[in-house]
């Protein structure tokens, strides 16, 4: 018979070696032996998790810490146990414990430092994540994981460095390479990234959250075929069926399909997926946006409501004690319209405020500081404030936010994009007056004065070329200005350039012409930007937030569009039932903006 040394030492070179299943034999058969092993207990209940279960490890190496609570392994090992569990704040502690016994624990270090960066200190987790890298120099997860902390904090040079020298130490490491991947990806340096990443499935093939990376990669490419391709390799990979790589690749096929306009097989593939993970409410999202594009709104807006995940729920506390608006009687009642994503639709869906008005509530209406002046004077909006990023907190009367007013009190409150599902917005009833917005007056007689003075051509066209740059997809729905060259050409007319941005970089390579006039520099908010409008005979631009403003204000609007727009274009219309003063110009297939420019210089000489 074996004694308590002999299984322990045969369960430890079992463990060492990788045969968890041998380990975990031995281990039981000791702790049938000494049921108070406290290192038998720990390292059972590590390989547990190890073996995917967590949840059985977690009352084991618990145990084992109320035998042995001065050993910093076992604190390490229970944070990494709480960690895969989902658990990040006592991963956290469990972590400082370890390193409150043992400084030096470079295995807690390292941990810490991925803990703190799921909890989102990416401070915290590159200090603790260089504390362990300079314990173990060169060590690549180290170098991985400090290169991700580095990229949430901003640090993409130095995230990319630290990337490159951990794929040096272990060259076609999945980790590694998806660290460089992402670093590339962040600084939109998207080929290569892409390179990079079919480099590591040469060395290591059949991985599948290369696939899937090479696939989200092709996708904001636009390189949509092969996004299909990547998220079908992922798919041959051979995962568990329903498991979350399974899933992963049929939600990617489902996102390639609906980028090339596929829409029922783009449905299938998101069907396909949330049959596996019904719970999943990115999958419903996307499903829905995949039903809006179609024009089957009544039927998209549930689904597109799984945006309003707890994450946004958390972001919003002021609104957590008041119920959601959904469209009952709400007459004599306050109601809290509150922006959530961007300025351009903020403009969009503030069109229903009106409407709720009407029905008696007394609305208030929280937008982004940019948008305040402009929307203070929109009649059916009782107050607008300005949003912030501070925190805010559930209050009986007003509530009080740090450094702000404090939002009024309250009964009901309604993000602004789930106004259509609470009026049960169908394609026929999407209310699109010619104008729901106006130009301050004198502001607008001011710039039309300024527009007169500068126009050299009896046609005057405002031209917006490019959106904001952080927008995943900005850089496949703004043609840039040196496209746009034959539009430019156009004689008879006047463009005055309404750009803000980063876009106003390419500024830099227009030949000088007196019939294009500046006025980025001159403008401070919206209420300026809508005050030129008023003045011009027609807007062209990309789809980004001045486009929906020219729409409210009802000016003549012509849009440039991406072959995959949002969905709320639609697909294949050349108007829009938003916005009735809009003509839509699309690319004919992805990256085709040279034809969307033709066909609107052409467009533009047919009015003269």
């Amino acid at each position: 018979m074996s004694t308590n040394a002999d299984l322990w030492r045969e369960a430890v070179d079992l463990h060492q070696a990788g045969d968890l299943a041998g380990a975990v034999r031995c281990y039981r058969e000791l702790l049938t032996q000494a049921p108070e092993h406290a290192g038998a207990l720990h390292l059972l209940g590590t390989a547990l998790a190890q073996q995917g279960d967590p949840a059985g490890g977690l009352g084991l190496i618990e145990r084992a810490l109320a035998l042995d609570g001065r050993n910093p392994a076992i604190h390490s090992n229970l944070g990494n146990v709480l960690l895969a569990l989902g658990r990040v704040g006592p991963a956290v502690a469990a972590y400082r414990q370890a390193l409150a016994l043992a400084p030096d624990h470079a295995d807690a270090l390292l941990n810490l430092g991925v803990a703190l960066l799921r909890a989102g200190d990416g401070r915290g987790a590159v200090a603790s994540l260089g504390q362990a890298l300079a314990r173990r120099p060169g060590h690549a997860p180290a170098l991985c994981a400090l290169a991700e902390a580095l990229l949430a904090t901003g640090a993409l040079a130095a995230a990319e460095d630290h990337a490159r020298r951990a794929l040096a130490r272990a060259p076609g490491r999945p980790e590694a390479t998806l660290a460089l991947a992402n670093a590339l990806r962040r600084q939109r340096r998207f080929e290569e990234a892409a390179a990079v990443v079919e480099a590591a499935l040469a060395v290591h093939p059949g991985q599948p959250v290369l696939y899937s990376t090479l696939g989200q990669l092709r996708l904001v490419q636009g390189r949509f075929a092969q996004a299909v391709a990547g998220f079908r390799s992922l798919l041959a990979a051979g995962p568990r069926e329903g498991g979350a790589d399974h899933v992963q690749g049929l939600a990617g096929l489902g996102n390639a399909m609906a980028a090339l306009g596929r829409l029922d097989e783009a449905a299938a593939f998101f069907r396909q997926a949330r049959a596996f993970a019904p719970d999943d409410q990115g999958l419903r999202w996307n499903e829905s946006l995949v039903t809006l594009t179609r024009g089957e709104l009544a039927a998209g807006w549930a689904g597109f409501d799984a945006r309003l995940n707890e994450r946004e729920a958390r972001a919003r506390p002021e609104t957590a004690d008041r119920p959601p608006w959904r469209g009952e009687p709400i007459s004599g009642r306050t109601l809290f319209l509150h922006a959530e994503q961007g300025l351009g639709d903020t403009l969009q869906f503030i069109r229903y405020a009106p409407l709720a008005h009407a029905l008696g509530a007394r609305v208030i209406a929280e937008v982004q500081p940019p948008l305040v002046c402009l929307l203070s004077g929109m009649a059916g909006i009782d107050r607008v404030i300005a949003q912030t990023a501070a925190p805010a907190a559930p209050a009986t009367g007003s509530v009080s936010r740090k450094g702000v007013a404090p939002v009024p009190a309250f009964d009901h409150h309604c993000p602004l994009l789930s106004l259509p599902r609470a009026f049960g917005t169908t394609l026929a009833t999407i209310p699109a007056p010619l104008a729901y917005l106006a130009a301050e007056p004198e502001r607008a007689g001011r710039w039309r004065a300024r527009l007169t003075a500068s126009a050299v051509a009896p046609r005057k066209v405002g031209l917006i070329w490019a959106g904001n740059p952080e927008m995943w997809d900005d850089h496949l729905r703004s043609p840039g200005l040196a496209v746009l060259a034959p539009v430019l050409a156009v004689p008879g007319v006047h463009f005055f350039c309404l750009q803000l941005g980063p876009g106003r970089r390419d500024l830099a390579a227009l030949p000088g012409s007196a019939c294009f006039t500046d006025l980025g520099a001159e403008i401070t908010d919206f209420a300026d930007t809508a005050a030129i409008m008023d003045g011009l005979d027609l807007v062209i631009s990309s789809c980004t937030a001045p486009a929906h403003l020219a729409g409210a204000l009802g000016r003549p609007l012509w849009l440039m569009l991406a072959f995959a727009p949002d969905w709320r274009w639609f697909r294949d219309r050349t108007d829009s039932p938003w916005y009735p003063s809009a003509r839509l110009f699309r690319q004919p297939r992805p990256g085709a903006w040279p034809e969307v420019a033709a066909a609107i210089a052409r467009a533009l000489e047919d009015l003269n």
